[in-house]
């Protein structure tokens, strides 16, 4: 059995590249290790426990991921967004 998946393995001659962007590494960097890093220990001072430390690290983390991106789609939608009709456009020069 060992045999066939070895014969099979050598006959398979794909290759596969996985090209990761340096953004993509500069932005894990930066977030998971650094801000990550400074979240835990100022967690692990005030509360003293680790488990409180790294579940307040991996909330903090997993909301900064989310939560950049939905306040940039959200600022972008307030940009164009119009006054009330109550109001009409107050501040439309004519």
């Amino acid at each position: 059995m060992a045999k066939d998946a070895a014969e099979n393995m050598s006959k398979n001659s794909d290759v596969l590249f996985v090209v990761i962007p340096f953004s993509d590494v500069k932005h894990f960097l930066i977030l998971e290790m650094g801000v990550g890093t400074a979240v835990y220990y100022a967690f692990e001072a005030v509360f003293s426990s680790i488990l409180v430390s790294m579940t307040g690290t991996m909330m903090f983390t997993e909301g900064l991921k989310r939560g950049i991106p939905f306040l940039k789609k959200q600022r972008n939608h307030l940009k164009y967004r119009k006054f009330s009709h109550q109001w009409g456009n107050v501040f439309e020069i004519h």
